[in-house]
């Protein structure tokens, strides 16, 4: 939803503060360490939402809430949901395949999608996606993508701490700043850019941690 709202350097960067509420859960969760650090780091990350969430704060009451706020929340919903997930990962460890994780993270996908687009009635357009050879190729090619990019996710999940394995994924967030200005010629503004870099700064920072 984010993603179809919201300029994509934007949607990802606050996607990717899921590191900053992995490492939050997994204190709480599996008494990984939470040190003072990392709830410095974890503020600092807020300030960096503010700041892209309300492109003109300061200047802004937080109370005043556009509709491209509202699609950020739901990009953070995102980020707090893969978060629980990623921890869930780790609780779960190496007794669990990781292709056991993908399987049902399929699963849930397809009937949960079927669901969300029957009550929001977007399924007439689910049915029948492909209107010519070109969207198939393109609509399968994500599907092969997101499998790989999950299968891979839990893996290394399961072999590293919860923090810095999700950490390494950042680097989505510079390509897709990159791709949403060559693209789609969108520049978001200069606080949005702050709130950007700081953000993925703390992440960097928690996940070296």
């Amino acid at each position: 939803m984010a993603l179809s709202k919201l300029p994509m350097g934007i949607a990802t960067v606050l996607f990717f503060t899921n590191p900053i509420f992995t490492a939050i859960l997994a204190h709480l969760m599996l008494q990984e360490p939470f040190s003072g650090r990392h709830r410095l780091l974890s503020a600092l990350c807020l300030l960096g939402i503010a700041l892209v969430v309300l492109p003109t704060f300061p200047f802004t009451l937080i109370g005043i809430w556009t509709a491209d706020s509202w699609w950020s929340l739901c990009a953070l919903l995102g980020a707090s949901a893969v978060a629980l997930a990623y921890v869930s990962i780790r609780k779960a460890g190496t007794a669990v395949h990781a292709m056991v994780h993908v399987t049902y993270f399929g699963i849930v996908g397809a009937i949960g999608g079927l669901v969300l687009a029957a009550v929001t009635g977007e399924l007439q357009h689910c049915i029948l996606p492909f209107s010519n050879a070109l969207d198939f190729v393109l609509i399968l090619g994500v599907g092969i993508a997101a499998l790989l990019a999950q299968f891979l996710m839990n893996w290394g999940l399961q072999l590293a701490p919860a923090g810095p394995a999700v950490m390494m994924r950042n680097s989505d967030i510079v390509i897709s700043f990159i791709l949403d200005a060559v693209l789609y010629r969108t520049v978001p503004g200069l606080f949005s850019i702050i709130g950007a870099m700081l953000i993925t700064g703390c992440v960097i920072n928690m996940g070296l941690l």
